[in-house]
């Protein structure tokens, strides 16, 4: 492995440093997000860099804790773009893994290929998946590019009396966590981060008007929610419910419809759609994107796990926890109760 030229400084050094910064090539890398993450979670983050271009490497985030040392790029997010080229990438994370022996190094590829042979035969695939970006047009371009599927279910919302508004305030988003605590517990059987995060991501992308909560109504009851955040020209679909009573109004077809005919006046180029698992469990989920027009892309991460042998006190420490976490799905708690506790855990699921 080739270490010459790295180097790694905290990012707290470099913030407020007036710069054309291609590291936040994507709503993940941005200052906002990663200062909500800082928040909720305490992480503090760290740039690898080569030779003078510190603007030109990549964050990531040193953690140790009972779940055991691990370094990551980037927790809670779901990909990472970097502007190094890919086998410039792949000897800094080898530098990485260096630094850090004792440490899973864990790298969120998208859009990379063959990566994996470039990283060598210490890193192993982890998990593949998609993500979809919608290209923004004139409306009547974007609305031939959506599938008949689709168009029919936004017409039937609209006969079915959905409503949409924009809106930004606290109230909107207990609406969006009620709705997503639900479809977390029952349907995915996991738990959802605390509501305390969902605040602070609201707050902080809201000071420069990057945020926006689309909630689809019916009888002014909330039955679908979108939560969106903006960074550079790309709009991010990053958090979304819907209540399963009322699916059958097609409320998502005509939140996304709206949102698609929303993003032109705002300058957005692109709409990017999140992750999507890449298992048969997920067929509908991808199929439903690919419907409004989203192009699919590649997503792996790579794990570089350490030489020396595992960290069992760790191991049931992550045993415990997924015991807890099916404890709390199955005690049919309310939102409040629920957060309360996700706020006490959920960082160990970086």
């Amino acid at each position: 492995v080739k270490t010459e030229g790295w180097n790694i400084v905290p990012l707290s050094q470099l913030r407020g440093q007036s710069h054309d910064s291609t590291l936040t090539t994507s709503l993940f890398s941005s200052p906002a997000w990663l200062d909500a993450l800082s928040a909720e979670y305490g992480f503090e983050f760290s740039v690898l860099y080569h030779g003078d271009n510190v603007f030109e490497g990549l964050y990531f985030v040193s953690i140790d804790d009972l779940a055991g040392k691990r370094v990551i790029s980037l927790p809670f997010s779901d990909y990472v773009l970097s502007s190094l080229a890919p086998p410039l990438l792949a000897q800094g994370l080898n530098y990485l893994r260096l630094q850090f022996p004792a440490h899973s190094i864990i790298y969120k590829s998208a859009d990379m290929r063959e990566f994996g042979k470039l990283l060598g035969s210490n890193w192993s695939s982890t998990r593949q998946a998609v993500y979809h970006r919608v290209s923004i047009d004139d409306e009547e371009i974007m609305w031939n590019r959506l599938s008949e599927s689709f168009q029919r279910g936004v017409k039937k919302a609209k006969k079915s009396n959905v409503t949409v508004n924009h809106l930004l305030n606290e109230h909107s988003l207990e609406d969006f966590y009620k709705l997503y605590c639900a479809l977390r517990l029952e349907k995915f059987h996991s738990i959802p981060q605390p509501f305390s995060f969902f605040k602070k991501i609201l707050d902080r992308f809201s000071l420069d008007n990057s945020a926006s909560i689309l909630v689809a109504s019916v009888e002014q009851k909330p039955v679908a929610v979108l939560f969106v955040l903006f960074y550079g020209e790309v709009a991010y679909y990053k958090f979304g419910a819907s209540d399963g009573l009322y699916l059958n109004h097609r409320p998502n077809n005509l939140l996304f419809w709206e949102l698609l005919c929303s993003l032109r006046e705002r300058g957005v180029t692109e709409l990017d759609l999140g992750l999507s698992g890449g298992g048969d469990s997920y067929a509908g989920l991808r199929k439903f994107k690919e419907s409004m027009g989203g192009n699919e892309r590649a997503i792996e991460y790579f794990t570089c796990r350490p030489e020396s042998p595992n960290n069992n006190s760790a191991e049931e420490f992550k045993a415990h926890l997924s015991s807890l976490t099916t404890a709390i799905v199955n005690a049919k708690l309310d939102s409040e109760q629920v957060s309360s506790l996700s706020k006490l855990i959920y960082r160990y699921f970086a």
